[in-house]
Order: structure tokens, then C-alpha cells, then sequence
């Protein structure tokens, strides 16, 4: 399910995306060990992994993204850490078929997170009828009680 984080707009220029996918990466330059990830949310600007180790702050890495069907390649910069194992990363590079993939996958998170809302939307506009329904019938009846002289109680 694809949902935008609530971390603070101020410091975002694009909106993030909560969103499954993976990462293989290798820190520039390049030893030639490539380390798993799981993609936690996605942006234009970059995205926040899940990694098996830490990766210090400030260091590049070449990154090779898979969400939903697509895979892109990019060069990123670690610009922060959450936890022991999470690693905000900045695209420093993409290609521009890199660019074209990101925004398809960016626009399919948002089609999906509009579809959701819309879901909700409609289920929260469908209880609250129920409830007004319910709301009514309870009036109705206290109405007919109060003049048959019934305690209301024994309707409630």
C-alpha cells in the first residue's frame, strides 16, 4: 500500500511514498560487495532503505532499485540515518531512463494512494449514513414512546 510518510514537508522537496521494493548497493568506490536493502519510502529526490549493515553518513553509493516491476539504476549520498539500520539516500545521479522508470513507479504509488483514499473516503461517507439512519430511528421511536406515555428506556 503506497501512503505518503509524515515526515516534516518543510525539509522535502518531493513527496515521499510508502512503498515495498529492494536495493542492492555498493559504496563508491566500489570493493566489489554489494549489500541488500528494503526500500521503506521513494521520492524523486531519493529514497530511505532498510540495509543489513549501517552506512555512515556522506558516503556514495551505487544503487540498483527494484519496486512493484520496474528497476532503475542510481548514484546516492547517505544524508541521514534513522536507527541503526535505516539510510536516507539522496539520487546524486540518474540516467535519464533511471528517470524515466523513477517517475512511472512515482506516478503508479500515486494512482493507487488516490484509489485508497478514495476507498476511504467513500467507506467513511457510507458509516456515517449508517450511524445518521441509526440516529433517526432511535428518535423516531423515543418520539413514539414519549407519546403512548411508554418509558423510553424500553425502546433504547
Amino acid at each position: 500500500m503506497a501512503e505518503r510518510t509524515n515526515e516534516p514537508e518543510s525539509r522535502l522537496r518531493h513527496p515521499r511514498f510508502n512503498c515495498g521494493g529492494t536495493a542492492t548497493f555498493s559504496c563508491l568506490p566500489s570493493n566489489g560487495i554489494f549489500l541488500p536493502g528494503k526500500i521503506l519510502n521513494l521520492s524523486l529526490g531519493g529514497c530511505c532503505v532498510d540495509t543489513t549493515l549501517p552506512i555512515d553518513h556522506g558516503v556514495r553509493a551505487e544503487l540498483v532499485v527494484h519496486v512493484n516491476s520496474a528497476s532503475f539504476r542510481a548514484v546516492g549520498e547517505v544524508k541521514g540515518r534513522r536507527g541503526h539500520s535505516e539510510a536516507c539516500i539522496e539520487f546524486v545521479y540518474l540516467s535519464r531512463g533511471g528517470k524515466s522508470q523513477l517517475a512511472d513507479v512515482l506516478a503508479e504509488l500515486a494512482r493507487s494512494e488516490a484509489a485508497i483514499s478514495q476507498l476511504k473516503s467513500a467507506r467513511y461517507a457510507e458509516e456515517m449514513e449508517l450511524f445518521r439512519r441509526r440516529v433517526v430511528e432511535e428518535q423516531l421511536l423515543l418520539r413514539e414512546a414519549q407519546s403512548l406515555a411508554i418509558p423510553a428506556h424500553l425502546f433504547i
